[in-house]
């Protein structure tokens, strides 16, 4: 939800014309803080149910020990490939400002 303070007024300078290279830098660099802030909020909300909700047998069959085995490798594949993906478009992004920023000296 705190992208949104960063994105909302980036498309809203956008629709009206008129976009502004610091709304531009925000959008595609607030991500290195708010993404691991949001990663590790969810990682203790699954660590809170999953200590919450008693022991689990160590059995293959049973399907909450199987999600606990297989989520946090899961949970940390996506978080990867969303960070490194920002990061790459961040990285376009922020030579693309800097060439602007060269041409317009």
């Amino acid at each position: 939800m705190l992208s949104e303070l960063c994105r909302g007024p980036y498309y809203l300078a956008n629709c009206l014309g008129s976009p502004n290279s610091s709304l531009t830098w925000l959008r595609y660099n607030a991500f290195k803080v708010l993404y691991p802030i949001g990663f590790t909020c969810e990682a203790l909300v699954f660590l809170n149910i999953f200590l919450q909700s008693g022991p689990i047998d160590i059995d293959f069959k049973n399907p909450t020990f199987l999600f606990s085995l297989l989520f946090p490798p899961f949970f940390l594949m996506i978080a990867y490939f969303l960070f490194s993906s920002m990061s790459r478009k961040a990285a376009q992004k922020n030579n693309e400002l800097a060439n602007a920023r060269a041409k317009s000296d």
